[in-house]
């Protein structure tokens, strides 16, 4: 499976977050911030909406990624779900980080 480039980035995002996951508000919180940081061609489009951002393409991803068996969404009793990535995301991420430190330069991808 081929991921593009801005789809790895929400897979190391939640990488650098610990086991008990990231609300999809949080996510698309810290693809806001990666951007700001970096500004990295092709990247979403996030803009500011009421109380945080919007993304369309950010939910597509989410849930395509999802779908693919790389991250998982688990209900809460809050409301929301908390994203966390599979084992197979992970093992996808060991391959993909050369190229994604590379494209960065730079080794954590965390904003946090």
């Amino acid at each position: 499976m081929g991921l593009k480039f801005k789809q790895k980035i929400i897979l190391t995002l939640l990488n650098g977050m610990d086991r008990k996951g990231m609300a999809p508000s949080q996510k698309k919180k810290a693809l806001f911030l990666f951007y700001k940081k970096r500004q990295p061609e092709d990247f979403y489009e996030i803009i500011p909406y009421l109380y945080g951002t919007c993304s369309f393409a950010v939910n597509k991803d989410l849930k395509m990624l999802e779908e693919a068996g790389l991250m998982i969404s688990r209900p809460t009793n809050r409301g929301w779900s908390l994203l966390t990535k599979t084992t197979k995301g992970e093992e996808y991420l060991i391959k993909d980080k050369i190229e994604l430190i590379q494209k960065l330069n730079f080794e954590h991808l965390c904003l946090y």
